[in-house]
């Protein structure tokens, strides 16, 4: 499979609406006076010849996997990136959404077809599949609190993500001699709070899965910096 990057920005969200939505605490108050600080996300998933191939390991240092991600996976194996850009002030929070509303393939009808042979004959024809579909929301949601702490920055992380398992192609979903199968939607939901230097970058979590056909191991970064100081 080609390598899929899904790159989702937001750098102070067309300027001042950043700044705006960036300075509202918990209880909606605006923050004066606080620093604006820079959260970068980026989550990297590969398959583990594509982390060997890089030199990198379940010891490899989260500065070493960010570099690796951030020049982009080759592509081979079943790879994809996601990057993430907020600015938040110091003690507020930020937020972005990114997806979309895909058709998701949940069962099939077999109706039998009638067709004409030759010489007004009556003639077999194969059968028509009807592939019945649900419309479904997925893509990215991430959320970041950070609180300046001297040279640290203390940031409270949200971080969902679905999307949907690999989809057939629309001959498939007609082709009636295929065996059907629902399509399945992968999720991942991050809830933490870490401790960062100053432009420094942490490990956030690191998940392996084993399916039947393949092995995919997947990583979640974060970087934090004093925008002002």
């Amino acid at each position: 499979m080609r390598a899929t990057n899904l790159v989702a920005t937001i750098v102070s969200l067309m300027g001042a609406l950043c700044l705006h939505s960036a300075s509202l605490g918990e209880d909606g108050a605006a923050v004066a006076g606080s620093q604006r600080v820079e959260i970068q996300l980026m989550q990297l998933e590969s398959t583990p010849d594509v982390f060997a191939q890089a030199g990198l390991s379940t010891e490899s240092t989260a500065d070493e996997m960010w570099k690796f991600a951030a020049k982009g996976v080759p592509a081979n194996g079943r790879s994809m990136t996601t990057q993430v850009q907020l600015v938040a002030l110091d003690g507020g929070s930020s937020m972005i959404q990114v997806g979309q509303t895909v058709p998701v393939a949940v069962g099939r009808t077999m109706s039998a077809a009638r067709g004409f042979g030759g010489a007004g004959g009556r003639g077999g024809a194969a059968p028509l599949a009807a592939t019945q579909f649900n419309m479904q929301n997925i893509g990215t949601l991430v959320r970041a609190e950070p609180r300046v702490d001297g040279d640290q920055i203390i940031v409270k992380l949200s971080f969902e993500q679905s999307r949907l398992a690999a989809t057939p192609t629309a001959d498939e979903a007609a082709d009636p001699t295929e065996d059907f199968a629902p399509q399945r939607t992968l999720s991942q939901t991050v809830e933490t709070t870490v401790r960062v230097d100053n432009g420094g970058i942490a490990l956030v979590s690191g998940l392996e899965q084993v399916a039947t056909d393949e092995q995919v191991r997947s990583v979640l970064l974060v970087s934090a910096k004093i925008m002002d100081k």
